[in-house]
């Protein structure tokens, strides 16, 4: 394998086990997605095998990476990873379509969840459009985590969070953006 190229990983036929073998750096390139918008989004609500979502995760934990990686195992998407918001912001510009979701970790070296999303306002990008979860182990009286909300989040997952929770939580966060 080429140094910089990410392999093709299914999901459909990975065990966790073979997934955390498999996945190493930053990033998951998974099957592209080859529906629109709207089929993508409501493969989520709907529980649809054969549907794709492009998804940005924003962790620096490579752990948890690929932890994401068990919530959308019924299913192939696009997941791309990034360390922090600089990295992410850069992710966002280079891509040639834009994502269906963004997964946020709060806190970040070099830029945090918040300054992500102070940055991806002001970069004119439709911040309205992008659906963002909040993943955080901050106490709920945090300033940090009530900054955030007052940014309009679309959802705060407390860590450590259970595939399942996650997944329910985006279940409820994708209907309302495109109803």
């Amino acid at each position: 394998m080429e140094v910089g190229v990410r392999p093709r990983i299914s999901l459909r036929d990975c065990t966790p086990s073979v997934l955390f073998k498999s996945l190493t750096g930053t990033g998951l390139l998974l099957a592209p997605p080859t529906l629109n918008l709207s089929q993508r989004l409501s493969a989520i609500s709907t529980g649809g095998d054969d549907r794709a979502m492009k998804i940005l995760i924003v962790e620096d934990s490579p752990l948890v990476q690929k932890m994401y990686g068990l919530v959308f195992s019924k299913r192939e998407h696009v997941m791309t990873t990034a360390l922090n918001g600089r990295d992410a912001l850069q992710l966002i510009n280079d891509s040639t379509a834009p994502y269906d979701l963004i997964l946020l970790d709060l806190r970040m070296p070099d830029m945090d969840g918040v300054e992500f999303i102070e940055a991806l306002r002001k970069s004119g990008h439709e911040f309205d459009s992008i659906p963002i979860v909040l993943t955080t182990a901050e106490p709920e009286e945090s300033s940090l985590l009530q900054h955030a909300r007052a940014m309009g989040v679309s959802a705060v997952v407390r860590k450590p969070w259970r595939p399942n929770e996650l997944r329910e939580v985006i279940r409820q966060v994708i209907p309302e953006r495109i109803g």
